[in-house]
């Protein structure tokens, strides 16, 4: 089976664990990336993000040049902001859509999941949910949340 990551990483949270599970599996990775014109990567940048995924606004990404449809399964990784996708996450998943294919998500968070799990369900209607699992405070308790990780995603590539 072919499978590709697909992962969205402000902080590098995602990317680590990420980077972490190939170690393990063997799978193609994608990062995606926001085109920021100005090159910031500071607290403004992060709010104005924040925002943007509060009112479902999208952001301008990286061209992404994999053909989704040839992966049997494709596996997303994102943080949760104020309860939703990540801008550049939710423009991506609008930009490439899947074409009735198997998923799965892995969603991050500090606080709380809000209403991430039914936005990014929606966003993937026409498409076979395989699972999706939560981890909470990962810089916290990276080693605990990655192990999490690699067994759920062992059960959904079987």
């Amino acid at each position: 089976m072919k499978n590709l990551v697909i992962y969205y990483s402000y902080s590098n949270n995602s990317k680590r664990l990420v980077k972490d599970l190939a170690k393990k599996f063997d799978f193609d990775s994608y990062e995606v990336k926001e085109i920021d014109k100005n090159e910031t990567k500071n607290r403004i940048k992060f709010l104005h993000n924040a925002f943007k995924s509060i009112v479902n606004s999208e952001v301008e990404v990286e061209n992404c040049n994999l053909d989704l449809t040839t992966y049997d399964t494709v596996v997303y990784v994102s943080a949760v902001w104020a309860g939703n996708l990540t801008a550049p996450m939710r423009s991506f998943i609008n930009k490439y859509p899947l074409n009735k294919q198997r998923y799965a998500y892995c969603y991050l968070h500090e606080g709380g999941p809000g209403k991430y799990e039914n936005k990014f369900e929606n966003l993937m209607a026409d498409n076979n949910l395989l699972g999706k699992i939560e981890l909470k405070s990962v810089k916290k308790s990276y080693d605990q949340e990655f192990n999490k990780l690699a067994k759920w995603y062992q059960s959904i590539i079987k």
